[in-house]
């Protein structure tokens, strides 16, 4: 009801932290568009950098408040009469932009931002656990590792009325970034980079990856182990050259530390792309047992929700949709078993995380628009971009410089790649 939708452009927000010394960071929250396409630098546009070691317990919210302003006053198309402090507006009712809006309906960011941001619960909250529901690391009935058409907690999805309902019932002060009138809970999206090439398939490829190494092919002991993995990946690449391929060697700790869990180290497109190694390596070396068969279905789930993504334009297909949610719980019921015998086994595989859970909720309750098309990887670009210029400042000065300096490099007109370096050093 606040959007105009013929002269509408729809744009997502996202912050993070980004390490620029030793001793501090920036903070950089940003903006960008759901139509754009190109490069992070022409495509992503920052609202502001902060010191973290300048951000008080009111900065965020100051920082919201502002942006709301701004952000309200774009998707209404002209000058409010009031500024974000309450003050008249000089120009007010001045048509802004030629007519045309901006529609904020989206926020994206790792599982930290949202509770730094929004205040919801951490991953290791009691009783409740997740953003979006009412699910559980205590509550039997609620229990997030439940992932079955049948858990409890898939009856309490919260809509965004609920949510500001249930603040307002505990006296608790609506976040700032929720004054942006067009921004719902349900545009709090879960992240695929965060929750999945970083969490979920790091877990399935290590764990598959280790089942095949104790079953002795290449050799007794850890070492060779390894060595006989690396080899084989290798073989795989060659007959998939366009997959991401993984840096350096592996050896054994790589995927399994003596006293962790199967993890797998790589960086996340590379690990996206290992989820399809991992259903080969599975079928390949599968004895036809009950354990085996659960293995390569982990992996032949996880591979299809990739494929999925990859294939589907902006918006999925209603098919695609409803396999993705299939697959949800189908994936979450053989894993759950994997994870319940390696626990009655006293063994330390197939570990569960909170990120199985966000995970449910992607390909499930944000399926609206295909979760490859608003995963962080530009937003996690532009934190890179942020620190190269960052460490070209002075660290008294860092945040004004900053955004000086990308003001310069991105808007002064004509300017050119070869210009622009000079710049930021």
């Amino acid at each position: 009801m606040h959007i105009n939708v013929s002269r509408s452009l729809a744009i997502t927000l996202h912050g993070d932290g980004a390490p620029t010394t030793k001793a501090d960071g920036l903070f950089t929250i940003s903006w960008s568009s759901l139509h754009a396409s190109g490069s992070t630098r022409h495509t992503k546009n920052i609202f502001t950098v902060v010191r973290k070691k300048d951000m008080g317990p009111g900065t965020l919210d100051t920082l919201f408040n502002r942006l709301a302003w701004a952000l309200n006053a774009c998707c209404d198309g002209v000058m409010p009469e009031r500024d974000w402090q309450g003050k008249p507006c000089p120009d007010h009712g001045r048509e802004i932009a030629d007519g045309w809006r901006l529609v904020t309906i989206m926020l994206r960011g790792d599982w930290e931002f949202f509770t730094q941001i929004c205040n919801f619960p951490t991953w290791t909250a009691v009783p409740n656990m997740c953003w979006m529901c009412n699910a559980s690391s205590t509550i039997g009935p609620l229990v997030w590792t439940n992932g079955l058409a049948t858990a409890g907690w898939r009856a309490t999805m919260r809509s965004h009325e609920q949510y500001v309902a249930k603040l307002l019932a505990d006296g608790v002060a609506l976040p700032a970034v929720f004054q942006i009138k067009t921004l719902r809970l349900e545009g709090v999206m879960g992240d695929v980079l965060h929750a999945l090439d970083q969490g979920v398939a790091t877990h399935v490829v290590g764990n598959v990856m280790v089942s095949v190494m104790r079953k002795g092919h290449w050799g007794g002991n850890q070492a060779l182990q390894a060595a006989g993995l690396e080899e084989h990946l290798k073989t795989w690449y060659k007959g998939h050259n366009k997959m991401y391929k993984i840096e350096g060697k592996i050896p054994y700790q790589r995927v399994k530390a003596s006293i962790d869990w199967p993890k797998f180290k790589a960086k996340a497109a590379a690990t996206r792309h290992l989820a399809h190694y991992a259903e080969d390596l599975a079928r390949e070396f599968s004895d036809g047992s009950e354990d085996d068969q659960k293995d390569v279905a982990v992996a032949a789930g996880l591979a299809r929700m990739y494929t999925i993504m990859a294939e589907q334009p902006r918006f999925l297909s209603r098919s695609a949709k409803a396999e993705l949610s299939r697959l949800s719980v189908a994936f979450m019921d053989v894993y759950s078993q994997l994870a319940d015998a390696a626990v009655a086994a006293r063994m330390r595989m197939w570990k569960m995380s909170p990120k199985f859970h966000i995970l449910q909720h992607i390909c499930e309750h944000q399926s609206w628009i295909n979760p490859r098309m608003v995963w962080c990887y530009g937003d996690e670009d532009l934190q890179h971009l942020v620190k190269e210029v960052a460490l070209s400042c002075h660290p008294t000065t860092t945040a004004h410089m900053t955004l000086y300096k990308w003001v310069v490099c991105n808007f002064t007109e004509g300017i050119t790649d070869h210009v622009v370096a000079p710049v930021r050093g």
